[in-house]
């Protein structure tokens, strides 16, 4: 049969003219088009975040965090480390474990379980007072400057100045942390110094 005669029979049959047909193909073929691109879009997504009290605003995308949210998340992680007293260390324990990134989590659990257990024996409370910040958002770390109280019942024991890292993870756009410890002056961010606290 004849290519003419088969096109006059669809039209026959269904009521649809050349054109029509040109249109649903060139339809379909645009719909495939927008999906291949959309299945290989690689596009970014930046998540903007306002605090509850709103200082400053901070933005987190799925390779990087800005300044603002490392600073807002590691002095928040350094008051859950460092601030404690025997009656509310284990409290702060579960609350940080809640940000701890899964690689670290073993590590920093036991770290922070044998804290609270030395804080509760010995009756001691600590304080941390930031007095300085130094964010490094390609690192996802920030270095804390400030001075570290030490209180056995309500004496001060000790008040000696000190450097704090807390690094983070961020595995698309999901910041976790993953650990601290104490660096100096000559390298803030402790890329020399191994031990964590």
């Amino acid at each position: 049969m004849d290519i003419n005669n088969r096109l006059a029979d669809l039209h026959a049959r269904t009521g649809l003219k050349k054109s029509f047909m040109a249109l649903f193909v060139a339809l379909i073929a645009a719909v495939l088009l927008l999906s291949i691109a959309l299945a290989f879009k690689t596009d970014k997504v930046r998540t903007v975040i306002t605090p509850m009290n709103i200082k400053n605003s901070f933005w987190v995308d799925d390779e990087n965090v800005s300044n603002e949210y490392l600073t807002e998340m590691g002095t928040f992680i350094s008051q859950l480390m460092l601030d404690v007293t025997p009656s509310n260390v284990d409290y702060q324990q579960k609350m940080l474990l809640k940000y701890a990134c899964s690689s670290a989590y073993g590590a920093i659990q036991n770290d922070t379980g044998a804290y609270a257990v030395r804080v509760k024996e010995t009756s001691s409370s600590s304080m941390f007072e930031i007095n300085q910040v130094t964010p490094d958002s390609k690192h996802n770390r920030i270095a804390m400057h400030g001075s570290l109280s030490t209180f056995v019942s309500d004496k001060r024991v000790s008040k000696l100045q000190k450097i704090f890292v807390v690094n983070f993870e961020n595995k698309n756009g999901m910041v976790k942390f993953c650990g601290m410890k104490e660096t100096n002056e000559k390298d803030i961010f402790g890329d020399t110094v191994n031990s964590p606290i």
